[in-house]
């Protein structure tokens, strides 16, 4: 979660100097997270989820992976979009932690059944 939301008129697409907009545009851009993640150390798998923003995942996203040891890691990037695909975000992704074990990422469309999104993960051994 950000430190500070994200407004509906922070993601207008039509104006250039909103706020997703301006971070989309620097890639040095650093978002702040509210809460820290605990515990996820204990993991083997990470999903990392994201809404498609300007053809690649939120800056808040890099500031997720440049905060977390993935080393050893199955990650497995899905996002969600209107229209874009995954495109290139999941690839772009793995500069952030190219010792973890990458897994194909998938789209998810806006009204997307249960079923999908089950089938998606149970194609990749993670739920029955």
């Amino acid at each position: 979660m950000p430190e500070k939301a994200y407004t509906k008129e922070d993601l207008n697409y039509n104006d250039e100097t909103t706020r997703a907009t301006v971070e989309q545009k620097d890639e040095s851009a650093r978002p702040a997270i509210k809460n820290k993640l605990e515990g996820l150390e204990k993991y083997d798998t990470v999903v990392i989820a994201y809404p498609i923003w300007w053809g690649q995942a939120p800056r808040i996203i890099d500031t997720f992976m440049e905060s977390y040891d993935f080393t050893g890691k199955k990650l497995v990037p899905i996002c969600t979009s209107a229209s874009s695909d995954i495109g290139s975000s999941g690839d772009y992704l793995h500069r952030f932690a190219p010792q973890a074990k990458w897994q194909d990422g998938k789209r998810f469309a806006k009204g997307a059944s249960e079923a999908d999104v089950k089938a998606f993960f149970a194609g990749l051994g993670l739920v029955k």
